[in-house]
C-alpha cells in the first residue's frame, strides 16, 4: 500500500512534467493593446463682463468698490451661484454694491455689475482659482476678489469659497449627485461646471476724463489640483 501510494504521486507527476513539457513547445507570445483617457482641458468662459458703471470720480488716488463675498449681504446668492445647499440664500442687499469716494457721488450706493465666470471640466475634480490684480494700470489699478463654488459631490453641501487676489482657493466641478436631493431654494448646480463671482476695488492712477469709457485686464488662473 505504502509503494502503491508512493507510485501514484511519481506517476501523477509524471503527468504534470509530461503535459509542461508539450505545451512549452507549443508556447505563444501575443501583444494586447490598453488605453486610457485624460481629463478633458479644464477652460474658463466669461458669463458676465465685470463693470462699474458709469459714474467713477475723476481724480487720481480716489478708490472705487464693488462688494462680492460668500455669504450675508454681500452673498451672490444660492440659486445665481447654482448651489446646492440645505441653508440657501437669497441675493445680499448688498451684492454688487459700489461704495467709495472713486464711485463718484451718484453711483455711491448703486450696483455695478458683477464678473460671472463658467470654470468647465471633468466632473468631480477640484481646481485650483486664483485671481491676479492689476497693479500697474494705465488709468486705473484693480485688485479683484470674490466667491467660486465647492460643489461636494452630493445634496445638500455646496459652498461658497471666498477669493483674494494673489491666493489660491479650492473650486470642485458639480458631478450628477449634486443634482438630486438639495432643499428647496436651492440652486441647480451643472455638471462639470462650477463659477466665480469677481468684484474688487478700483484705484484711479491718472486724472479720468469725463464722458470716457476706460478698460483695463486682470487674470483668473484655473488650474487641475
Amino acid at each position: 500500500m505504502k509503494f502503491n501510494k508512493i507510485y501514484n504521486v511519481l506517476a501523477a507527476t509524471g503527468v504534470i512534467f509530461t503535459v509542461l513539457t508539450s505545451t512549452s513547445a507549443l508556447a505563444d507570445d501575443q501583444d494586447y493593446t490598453f488605453g486610457f483617457s485624460t481629463v478633458p482641458d479644464v477652460t474658463l468662459t466669461p458669463v458676465t463682463d465685470l463693470n462699474f458703471g458709469g459714474q467713477l470720480g475723476l481724480s487720481g488716488g480716489s478708490q472705487c468698490t464693488m462688494t462680492v463675498g460668500d455669504g450675508g449681504t454681500d452673498t451672490p446668492g444660492s440659486i445665481n451661484a447654482k448651489v446646492g445647499t440645505a441653508s440657501a440664500e437669497a441675493i445680499g442687499a448688498n451684492y454688487a454694491e459700489l461704495t467709495g469716494v472713486g464711485c463718484g457721488a451718484a453711483a455711491v450706493g448703486t450696483d455695478g455689475i458683477v464678473g460671472v465666470y463658467e470654470i468647465v471640466g471633468a466632473p468631480g475634480v477640484k481646481v485650483d482659482v486664483t485671481l491676479t490684480s492689476q497693479l500697474s494700470g494705465t488709468n486705473f489699478n484693480f485688485v479683484p476678489n470674490g466667491v467660486t463654488v465647492l460643489h461636494n459631490d452630493e445634496s445638500d453641501g455646496d459652498t461658497l469659497v471666498a477669493l483674494a487676489a494673489g491666493s489660491a482657493a479650492t473650486a470642485q466641478l458639480a458631478t450628477v449627485d449634486d443634482l438630486s436631493g438639495n432643499t428647496e431654494g436651492s440652486g441647480v448646480p451643472e455638471i462639470g461646471k462650477s463659477l466665480i463671482f469677481v468684484g474688487g476695488t478700483i484705484t484711479v492712477t491718472s486724472t479720468l476724463l469725463a464722458g470716457t469709457e476706460y478698460t483695463e485686464t486682470f487674470g483668473i488662473d484655473v488650474v487641475y489640483q
